[in-house]
C-alpha cells in the first residue's frame, strides 16, 4: 500500500491523460479516429521493420527466420497501406465491428433456450441479439457516421476510466498526507 500511496501522481497523470483524450475525441471525433489510424500504421510499420530485422539476423534458425520475415513483410505492407490510405483503414475498422456485431447478435439469438422458463424464454438475450444485429446493420450502411460513433464510445470509456483513476489518485494522495499525522497521534497516545 505504501508504494502505491507514493505513486499517486502516476495514477493521476494516467487519469488526466485519459480524460484529455476523451475531451479531444468528443470535440473532434473525425480527427481522433484519423490519428488513431495513423498511430496504428506507424506501429505496424515499425513492428514489421523490427520483425524483418530479427528474421534476417536469425539465419541459423530457419523456422523462426521464415516466420519473422513473413511477419515483417506483412507488418510493413499493412503499415504502408494504412499510412498511405488512412480513410480506407477507418472504414475497414467500422466494417469489422459491424460484422462482429451482426454475428454476435445472431449467435445470441440462436443460443437462447426457448424451453428455459427461468430466464423468461430468453427474451432479454434475444432482444440484445436483435439490437446487436441492428447496430451492425446500421454500421454497414452508414460507415462514416459509424466511425464517429465508435470514437465517441471510446471517448466515453476513456472519460469514465480517467475519472475513476483520478479519484483513486486523489484518495491515495489524501491517505499519504493524512497517514503521517495519524501515525504521530497514535504514537503519542501510546507513549503518554
Amino acid at each position: 500500500m505504501k508504494s502505491l500511496t507514493h505513486s499517486w501522481w502516476i495514477l493521476g497523470l494516467r487519469g488526466l491523460f485519459a480524460v484529455l483524450f476523451a475531451v479531444v475525441a468528443f470535440l473532434s471525433p473525425e480527427h481522433t479516429l484519423r490519428m488513431l489510424v495513423l498511430l496504428f500504421g506507424c506501429y505496424a510499420l515499425a513492428n514489421g521493420v523490427f520483425a524483418l530485422g530479427a528474421g534476417i539476423r536469425a539465419s541459423d534458425r530457419k523456422e523462426f527466420m521464415r516466420a519473422s520475415l513473413l511477419e515483417g513483410l506483412l507488418g510493413i505492407g499493412i503499415g504502408a497501406i494504412t499510412l498511405a490510405l488512412p480513410q480506407i483503414t477507418e472504414i475497414m475498422v467500422v466494417y469489422m465491428v459491424a460484422v462482429w456485431a451482426i454475428l454476435t447478435g445472431l449467435f445470441g439469438i440462436f443460443a437462447v433456450d426457448r424451453e428455459d422458463h427461468v430466464t423468461f424464454h430468453g427474451w432479454p438475450l434475444s432482444l440484445f441479439g436483435a439490437a446487436s444485429m441492428l447496430v451492425g446493420t446500421l454500421l454497414l450502411f452508414y460507415p462514416r457516421q459509424g466511425a464517429s460513433v465508435l470514437v465517441l464510445l471510446l471517448a466515453s470509456y476513456s472519460l469514465v476510466f480517467g475519472a475513476i483513476v483520478l479519484h483513486l489518485a486523489w484518495r491515495l494522495w489524501a491517505h499519504q498526507h493524512h497517514a503521517p499525522h495519524n501515525t504521530d497521534l497514535n504514537h503519542a497516545s501510546k507513549s503518554g
